[in-house]
């Protein structure tokens, strides 16, 4: 790939995946409802009263100790235990992109750290609990924007426990060809999040492009690189399903 190509594809995947993401951020906002927490811990959460849900009692029972089994452990170090009822500040879906490290080692064997953007894949959360700023509480140990720790943690344990106990949920997401998995993220210790993936191939490009993309602009962020062929060979759920039966 030279640098005209890589220009082009960079161009392709930037718009590409502002559709992708808009779309997802549509079918959320319409499934919006059942994302609540409330359709789980029923009347464990502040404010909702009496609210009728099957099986809350178990479901507050697990959420509380894995609440526990993660706080209490690195790099989160929190003692104080989860008790009902619950504050839950947002009961709005929300997408954030995923990003992770990737080192490469440049011409003089001198190692380079870069963080690297996905173009088709986000991890899951609420409005108002931005994963970058959860980050920086982890890292800064200090309050942003007047959430606490305890609040991200919660909530991003949250929306698992709502996406494990509604698989209705994961079938319509992947007749839309997006995929659900369970997925931990460096830093964040054990925790559980839920990443959805456009599925579409990324790829990068040869490290030697990188280092010198880098050199150029002076950053040390990249982005992968949507494959489009991968965009027109992409098989539908249902095209799958009519090819099963044949």
């Amino acid at each position: 790939m030279n640098t005209a190509e890589l220009i082009a594809s960079r161009r392709m995947t930037r718009k590409l995946s502002g559709i992708l993401q808009q779309r997802l951020e549509v079918y959320l906002s319409c499934l919006t409802g059942s994302f609540s927490p409330v359709s789980v811990l029923g009347k464990y959460i502040n404010g909702q009263g009496k609210t009728n849900v099957t099986n809350d009692d178990l479901a507050f029972n697990l959420i509380q100790e894995r609440y526990m089994a993660v706080a209490s452990e690195e790099p989160f170090n929190l003692k104080k235990a989860l008790s009902a009822p619950v504050d839950v500040y947002s009961h709005t879906p929300s997408l954030y992109k995923f990003g992770y490290e990737r080192v490469i080692e440049d011409e003089h064997a001198e190692l380079q750290q870069f963080d690297i953007l996905s173009p088709n894949r986000w991890i899951l959360g609420y409005t108002g609990f931005d994963l970058r700023d959860f980050r920086d509480q982890v890292q800064q140990r200090k309050a942003i924007e007047g959430n606490r720790l305890e609040d991200y943690l919660l909530h991003y344990l949250l929306i698992h426990q709502v996406m494990e106990s509604n698989p209705k949920l994961n079938t319509l997401l992947s007749d839309l060809n997006i995929r659900v998995e369970e997925v931990r993220l460096a830093g964040l210790g054990n925790l559980p999040f839920v990443m959805l993936t456009a599925e579409i191939d990324s790829f990068l490009p040869q490290d030697s492009i990188i280092l010198e993309v880098s050199s150029v602009s002076g950053t040390n962020q990249f982005e992968e690189l949507i494959d489009t062929q991968s965009v027109k060979e992409q098989r539908s759920t249902l095209r799958v399903l009519v090819e099963s039966l044949s």
